[in-house]
């Protein structure tokens, strides 16, 4: 929440509710209330299982429609960054709405690292800017190379706008499976 919540975004929870929650026997989970975040978050550095992860999730539905009645994650990522990056197991991610404002080469709304498995659902990432310039290698969900852990993405919506004269701008990506879906 902005106000009144535990917390002031995304990152401040992730970073506060780090541990190992194999041991704990716990799922941790942000509700994320419907206000602008403008705070990129890395969830990374907890101990997790399939029965035991981290969740972040939209307490207000978007009903398919990038808008301000929902959960918003919104920064300008430079170089080589995400919104939001996953390198941490079992993560999952359900209803947010991600905005890459960014204009630069390298940049994603969401990236998984290849290692980890992760469960990407009714999310939407969008590129927020009208004209972009920016340079190559832009994804909205980007699963990385030399992926070896599974990538579950389901019912999720790319509005990505494309700079003329660019290459390698895609909604979703993985690429060169060595195993994993």
């Amino acid at each position: 929440k902005s106000s009144g919540g535990d917390y002031t975004s995304l990152s401040a929870w992730e970073a506060g509710q780090q541990g190992d929650l194999v041991s704990a026997d716990e799922i941790r989970q942000a509700e994320c209330d419907n206000f602008e975040d403008t705070t990129a978050c890395v969830f990374a550095g907890s101990t997790t299982d399939a029965t035991r992860y981290m969740r972040a999730y939209a307490a207000q539905a978007h009903g398919g429609v990038y808008g301000t009645a929902s959960y918003r994650l919104k920064t300008a990522p430079s170089g080589d960054n995400q919104v939001v990056y996953v390198n941490q197991a079992y993560t999952r991610l359900e209803g947010l709405l991600i905005n890459m404002n960014g204009d630069d080469n390298n940049n994603h709304g969401i990236g998984v690292a290849p290692s980890v498995e992760a469960r990407i659902d009714r999310c939407i990432t969008k590129n927020g800017l009208a004209s972009p310039t920016y340079g190559n290698s832009n994804y909205g969900i980007n699963g990385l190379t030399d992926r070896s852990a599974n990538l579950y993405i389901s019912t999720c919506l790319v509005l990505w706008a494309f700079g003329a004269t660019k290459t390698n701008v895609f909604g979703i990506r993985t690429v060169n499976h060595t195993s994993g879906k």
